[in-house]
């Protein structure tokens, strides 16, 4: 189990998923084990078995946020929306404090381009969390949308004084300030997000 965990925290989903599957034949109600395991298969996008996985520990004990909320982000993956904010609503109508869970909720309408509803569920997540940079990110991302630049500028602003190497704020902060007239800025945000992605994500095209 404990090498399991490690090496699903350094990405090493494969050697994960061996190792957990070894503790849970060895002791298969341990709930702790199949989560572990549900995040290496979400790793590997092997997404039946994450949500099979997460099903039993949901058998065992309904009211497993952690095994609902990657159930939610199994579905989401996958974009399937509406099964996500179904689970998600479930879990929440239980623990409204869960900030994972409005950002995941946030990030689903966002996609559903439900704007005002993203907005207000990803305000409620950094509320609970001021420093999480991906729910900052998308509520820049909603602000862009709605044409509030200023407003996602400063918010792209945050995230990468949060995360300096953030290529996707850098790219969305120049789209701002293309949008209000700021050639320069713009110019300087789109450079750097091309040198940042060049080293570590070299497909963002």
């Amino acid at each position: 189990m404990s090498e399991g965990e490690r090496l699903v925290n350094g990405k090493q989903y494969a050697g994960a998923i061996t190792k957990l599957r070894s503790a849970l034949d060895l002791c298969p109600e341990r709930n702790d084990a199949a989560l572990e395991l549900t995040r290496a298969y979400l790793g590997m996008r092997q997404f039946d078995q994450a949500e099979s996985t997460a099903k039993k520990v949901l058998d065992r004990d309904p009211r497993s946020e952690a095994a609902q909320f990657l159930l939610a982000y199994s579905y989401f993956m996958q974009e399937r929306f509406q099964e996500t904010g179904d689970t998600l609503k479930k879990l929440l109508a239980e623990n409204n404090r869960n900030a994972d869970a409005h950002k995941l909720m946030g990030l689903t309408l966002f996609f559903y381009k439900e704007d005002s509803r993203a907005e207000r569920e990803l305000r409620v997540a950094l509320g609970l969390r001021p420093t999480d940079a991906e729910a900052l990110y998308y509520l820049g991302r909603v602000y862009y949308t709605q044409n509030k630049f200023p407003a996602a500028a400063d918010v792209f602003r945050r995230v990468l004084d949060l995360e300096p190497r953030h290529y996707k704020a850098y790219d969305s902060l120049g789209l701002c300030y293309e949008a209000m007239g700021k050639t320069a800025g713009a110019y300087a945000a789109f450079t750097k997000a091309q040198a940042i992605a060049r080293d570590v994500d070299p497909t963002y095209d």
